[in-house]
């Protein structure tokens, strides 16, 4: 079987890259938004559900739990219709990738040049630090943006506390009047006492009765005070469900902003890696070009530098005959110049690559001293010859 996994490098790497760096992107910022939706209606669906056990011809209850499983069901479905345009995508880029005029595209080019990788690696360099710039700032929008909503919600819920803890008060109230009402209001006789009023003064019998004026009174402060203590009974369990979904939120606001700091960093200590395995692997060919191609040029550079050998000695013969007191240094320099100008600048080898031996080389300066000493004994039988001939 034909091996068809991406090499470094290669623009089947970078494809992959780039398409899994999107999904990741849209699973990001979409999943988790739809996510955090979807398990705050769940919470809220199940308070109302508890409401509704409790009222079941409640209207607003029963509107509200509607309204809520709808939102619920969307965030189903936003979040399926995600997973399956990830999922289209990357079998796009799967099946544009791997077909066969591609592969063979591939192998030709590995085969042709094996340099591309590199180049290609420095090329993209830039497009990597693009999608990162984009990554972090859609992080960072992200994050603002969850700020945003929390803050919103505790401000939405700190509202709504409030509000309650006027109702109570008032609520107090109420029942404060109603406790002063129901004191101002003469108490009934009861039987045992009236019987023995009876039996003591069985003319006073009419004003010891009570009036039905006062009986009706008491009942109907009575039915206030049982509706005002089922309004407060279910104020205080609103309170409740509100400040345990303050809590709820509060509790989940570091566990978000902790996931998403987590996610930044890996995805950035991921990129980070990559690109610096891919400095690493370029580093690593370009000296290994350097060291196989090392000995070549030195080769060449001898060949070229014995070749010149031979017009560099008859340039020495000519000058030293020609001039014999110019100083050997400056006749190399006086050779090399003239070399270079009879050359054409086509021809002419760059610096780097002739590297022609300066007035310091040793070399150059063991030449010199080998000459300069063959001039002296060459010059010392002269001066004494007219010595032997006056003795």
């Amino acid at each position: 079987m034909p091996d068809t996994k991406p090499r470094p490098g290669s623009d089947l790497d970078q494809a992959i890259l780039l398409a899994i760096q999107s999904a990741l992107q849209t699973v990001i910022v979409d999943g988790t938004r739809y996510a955090s939706d979807l398990k705050k209606f769940d919470k809220i669906i199940e308070i109302n559900e508890d409401r509704l056990k409790l009222e079941p011809t409640n209207k607003l209850y029963r509107a509200d739990h509607e309204s809520k499983l709808a939102m619920r069901d969307e965030c189903h479905k936003q979040i399926k219709d995600i997973s399956g345009r990830v999922a289209q995508e990357l079998y796009g880029v799967y099946r544009q990738l791997f077909s066969a005029p591609m592969k063979a595209d591939a192998k030709k080019k590995h085969g042709s040049n094996p340099n591309t990788s590199s180049h290609e690696d420095q090329k993209h360099l830039p497009a990597h630090a693009q999608i990162l710039e984009k990554q972090l700032q859609t992080n960072e929008e992200e994050m603002h943006r969850i700020r945003v909503e929390h803050r919103q919600i505790i401000e939405t819920l700190q509202q709504q506390v409030a509000a309650q803890e006027e109702e109570i008060q008032l609520i107090k109230q109420l029942l404060q009047q109603g406790r002063t009402c129901v004191d101002q209001v003469p108490q009934p006789i009861s039987e045992d006492t009236m019987a023995i009023d009876e039996r003591a003064n069985p003319e006073n019998q009419s004003l010891i009765l009570p009036t039905p004026g006062g009986q009706d009174l008491c009942s109907v402060t009575k039915a206030v005070l049982c509706e005002q203590r089922e309004t407060l009974d279910q104020v205080i369990t609103e309170i409740t469900d509100l400040r345990t979904q303050v809590v709820s939120y509060l509790t989940e606001i570091p566990q978000h902003l902790q996931r998403t700091v987590r996610m930044i960093q890996e995805d950035v200590q991921s990129t980070l890696q990559s690109t610096a395995a891919s400095h690493l692997s370029y580093l690593t060919e370009l000296i290994q070009n350097i060291v196989t191609d090392f000995e070549n040029r030195l080769a060449k550079l001898e060949s070229f530098a014995y070749r010149l050998s031979p017009s560099l000695n008859i340039t020495t013969t000519t000058t030293s005959s020609s001039s014999p007191s110019v100083p050997p240094a400056a006749a190399a320099d006086q050779q090399q110049q003239h070399l270079l100008r009879k050359r054409s600048p086509d021809s002419v080898p760059t610096p780097s690559l002739l590297n022609l031996p300066s007035p310091k080389d040793p070399r150059l300066l063991r030449r010199q001293s080998t000459a300069s000493s063959a001039e002296t004994t060459k010059s010392s039988p002269q001066i004494n010859a007219p010595s032997c001939a006056q003795q």
